[in-house]
């Protein structure tokens, strides 16, 4: 897991009282007061303490037997590659930056990878298995899905907590579903979480995508913009 904050919270809640041997955690946050309302994992004592390690000391308090590791912050490439290989990455930071370094590391290691966020009362949550090579010839990486340059992090107005709460549950859901059942169905697919409805889709390849063998300069399918016609 990447980030611990309002999304990962719940989904570190869920994920280490589900049976889970090993749950690594990459965080170089510290608490924050302002984290409490909406930072489940978080209380006022631990203000100025690092996110991940927090984590882990809640995590074996309650469960004791579970293995937790803290990573700092992975500002690169190479600061995951040198982590090694997982059954799954799960990106829950709030910057699309942190998320396309996270999906390519899924890429280079064939992993499956899901990402979720959220802003103001709206989330989104992405799955890709990379375990497959048609997942990437079909469905493609993030930066496929945006058909765009990714803009840099920018101050996030507010979240309202339950919201970070949805979609932090609606991750665990899926990720227990997927370690649990080898009779998982879908390679790929695209939630986005509103104030009254949830839309899914299934995201394409783009002809250019940077991770096919052979890219073919061509317009996708479907891009995030689109979805302002539903």
């Amino acid at each position: 897991m990447i980030g611990a904050g309002g999304v990962g919270s719940p989904l570190i809640t869920y994920l280490s009282r589900s049976g889970l041997g090993n749950l690594d955690i990459a965080d170089g946050d510290t608490v924050s007061l302002s984290n409490i309302y909406r930072q489940i994992m978080f209380g006022e004592s631990d203000v100025g303490l690092n996110k991940a390690q927090v984590c882990a000391r809640n995590i074996k308090q309650n469960i004791s037997i579970i293995k937790v590791n803290t990573h700092p912050c992975l500002t690169s490439i190479d600061d995951y590659m040198k982590l090694g290989t997982f059954d799954m990455i799960i990106d829950c930071t709030d910057n699309f930056e942190s998320m396309l370094r996270s999906n390519k590391y899924a890429i280079a290691t064939k992993t499956r990878f899901l990402a979720g966020s959220c802003e103001g009362e709206e989330g989104q949550v992405f799955y890709y298995d990379y375990r497959a090579p048609q997942t990437l010839e079909k469905h493609g990486c993030l930066q496929c899905f945006f058909n765009k340059e990714v803009p840099k992090k920018e101050e996030v107005n507010y979240v309202l907590g339950p919201v970070a709460g949805i979609v932090g549950c609606y991750l665990a859901k899926e990720v227990l579903k997927l370690l649990g059942d080898e009779n998982y169905q879908r390679s790929s697919f695209v939630s986005f979480i509103f104030g009254n409805a949830i839309r899914e889709f299934i995201p394409q390849a783009a002809g250019n995508c940077q991770h096919l063998p052979n890219p073919a300069v061509k317009p996708p399918s479907f891009s995030y913009g689109d979805i302002s016609r539903y």
